[in-house]
């Protein structure tokens, strides 16, 4: 199974006014190069809890390549929203999609399930990346969606790197308000 985003979340759960009270530097200075700092460490700390915790915070769309098919499937990175296609591609890599009246979409199971109603929908795919699925998912469009907890931890991580410019790894305060949002894979 392969991952690629198709359409990134339109807003981050924390704004650069809210990371500069947190970061405690006042709200009246204005330091177009230092906003911009701060800017990309809001992006990279909510990229990296994404990670960490194998879930999208605010939505996005997502393509997942698989080579094989699979009746049910579990539908990665959390809080899915919807199932916006699924395609089958023949040996000379032509895409068609399958009916949506082929397959039953779970969204309420976190993460979310795909199960197709026949054993196989009839399709021949390629040898390789036959299949594509196109989903929805994510906590919602703003930042009000999310656990407040995920918003904090958010703030730690960038007030951590912006603090210690050379770090890269997770602080432990910020992995602690994650841990219970982790999915888990058996």
């Amino acid at each position: 199974m392969r991952l690629s985003i198709v359409t990134h979340p339109a807003v981050e759960p924390v704004t650069l006014e809210e990371m500069k009270q947190y970061l405690k530097i006042p709200l009246d200075i204005e330091d177009a190069q230092e906003d911009a700092i701060i800017e990309s460490l809001i992006t990279s700390a909510r990229e990296e809890a994404e990670k960490y915790t194998k879930r999208a915070f605010i939505t996005q769309q997502w393509d997942m390549i698989l080579d094989e098919f699979e009746p049910c499937l579990e539908v990665p990175l959390g809080k899915l929203q919807s199932v916006d296609g699924i395609f089958v591609r023949d040996s000379a890599y032509n895409e068609t999609e399958v009916a949506s009246t082929a397959y039953f979409v779970d969204t309420i199971s976190d993460p979310g399930m795909v199960l197709f109603k026949s054993s196989y929908p009839g399709k021949i795919a390629a040898p390789v990346s036959g299949w594509r699925i196109r989903f929805t998912c994510g906590y919602g469009d703003a930042a009000s969606n999310l656990p407040k907890t995920m918003i904090t931890a958010i703030k730690r991580i960038a007030a951590y790197w912006y603090e210690n410019r050379e770090a890269h790894e997770l602080p432990k305060n910020a992995k602690d308000l994650l841990d219970k949002y982790c999915i888990l894979y058996v």
